[in-house]
């Protein structure tokens, strides 16, 4: 599935907007409450635009699931009228007793075994889906932590500044702090967001999981399906 992409990373970007206003800004504490209210809007969008996009992602994530499953169920329902069929035929083969049971034995056998494969199938697919559905909710919980300590530190950062300026702190000092309160808030979330590569590498590990618990659901199905038939031509 391609999960790849659940690569959601917080833009660190946006508050050198409020920096280059800073700069540009010669009566600083005049003009700080629309520097903050440009800022925290910037802000507020971009959080907006990562949580649409989140949703979107997982929503397509259900629907392929979904399509899946449906593929899966049809498949099933055609390989069950194919073997219906393939018992007829051989039941119509069948003349002595001896065959007879040896049919039934053998669809019995292969009854099992399918059922068998269906159900590890089933719960690799399962356990995939789980692992999936917490890798993905612990990215995003961190994800959500890192943005609101953020946005709570861009908050405190401004009204420190509001502060100096209510205290005549003189503009350029409170310009300057600011500056310096800013970054300091990016970069604790550029070193605190959660990592993508370590989330790619956590679903990359569960596909192949997947994969393997499939493969080995479905040598087991073979080598119990050649035993039977084996088993049966030696009866005819």
């Amino acid at each position: 599935m391609g999960l790849l992409a659940l690569a959601v990373l917080i833009p660190t970007t946006f508050p050198y907007t409020a920096d280059a206003a800073v700069r540009e800004n010669n009566a600083f504490c005049n003009r700080l409450p629309s520097v903050r209210e440009k800022t925290e809007g910037q802000i507020d969008e971009r959080m907006t635009k990562i949580d649409t996009r989140q949703d979107e992602r997982l929503k397509k994530i259900d629907a392929r699931q979904l399509k899946q499953d449906e593929a899966l169920k049809t498949k099933r329902a055609e390989w069950d009228d194919k073997r219906d069929a393939s018992y007829d035929k051989l039941a119509e083969k069948a003349n002595t007793d001896a065959e007879k049971e040896a049919v039934a034995v053998y669809e019995q056998t292969m009854t099992e075994a399918i059922a068998l494969r269906r159900g590890a199938v089933d719960q690799a697919i399962e356990t995939f889906r789980t692992g999936v559905e917490k890798t993905i909710t612990t990215h995003q919980s961190a994800l959500d932590t890192v943005t609101k300590n953020f946005d709570t530190a861009v908050s405190q950062a401004f009204d420190k500044a509001e502060a100096s300026c209510q205290g005549n702190v003189a503009s350029n000092e409170v310009r300057e702090t600011l500056r310096a309160d800013l970054k300091a808030a990016r970069e604790v979330l550029r070193t605190t967001r959660p990592s993508v590569e370590e989330t790619k590498e956590a679903l990359a590990a569960l596909k192949a999981e997947r994969k393997q618990s499939v493969e080995n659901a479905v040598a087991t199905f073979k080598a119990t399906a050649e035993t039977a038939r084996q088993t049966l031509k030696q009866a005819f």
